[in-house]
């Protein structure tokens, strides 16, 4: 069995990581896990307090951490060496056993920094990288955790307040609960979300 009692979601932007995981860290945090949210960017002060009002309805149970930085959009190739430098402190307070991350094909220049600079730092920590299909053109889904409706619903509450989002289609929640639907269904449930399998410590 994977350990993943300490669990690090690395968010490039606000709500990057709800809207790929956001079930699976609603999940994790009931089972009672140690989960750190990372945000590296919030460039208004607006996203700022709708990524916090996010976490809130996430973390029910007050157990998780969120910490948010100020990167700069679209600039993180620029600071590559700050970022690995971020995740290398983090590595060494403490030592994560699971990271979320976005999958290795994902087209964002941010999210390709972060991701890439996850793999040198996290060598001993097991690595899921999760999707966010606009920004992909190819996904390997061969990780999958099976979400419950309840937690579904703490995913689109959470999403719920990034209302200056709401004009994009992947915040419907029609998408959203279709989405993870169709990945239940490759599984045999009801509802699930994908991963990339990265890599693995048993």
């Amino acid at each position: 069995m994977i350990n993943n009692e300490t669990i690090l979601a690395l968010s490039p932007h606000t709500d990057d990581a709800e809207l790929a995981c956001g079930a699976t860290l609603a999940k994790f945090i009931e089972e009672g896990k140690n989960v750190t949210l990372l945000v590296f960017s919030a460039p208004t002060k607006k996203l700022y307090n709708e990524c916090t009002q996010s976490f809130n309805i996430l973390n029910k149970e007050e157990t998780s951490t969120l910490k948010i930085l100020d990167y700069e959009r679209r600039s993180f190739p620029e600071h590559r060496q700050k970022i690995l430098q971020t995740l290398y402190n983090l590595n060494e307070k403490q030592k994560p056993d699971l990271i979320l991350t976005p999958c290795t094909r994902d087209r964002h220049q941010d999210h390709q920094t972060v991701t890439q600079e996850a793999l040198r730092v996290f060598k001993t920590s097991t690595i899921l990288g999760y999707e966010l299909p606009w920004n992909i053109w190819e996904f390997m889904e061969n990780g999958y955790s099976e979400i419950t409706r309840c937690h579904l619903n703490t995913k689109l509450d959470s999403l719920a307040q990034y209302e200056s989002q709401n004009n994009k289609h992947y915040f419907d929640p029609v998408y959203v609960e279709s989405l993870a639907v169709t990945r239940g269904g490759q599984i045999g449930v009801k509802y699930a979300e994908a991963f990339e399998v990265i890599r693995v410590i048993l």
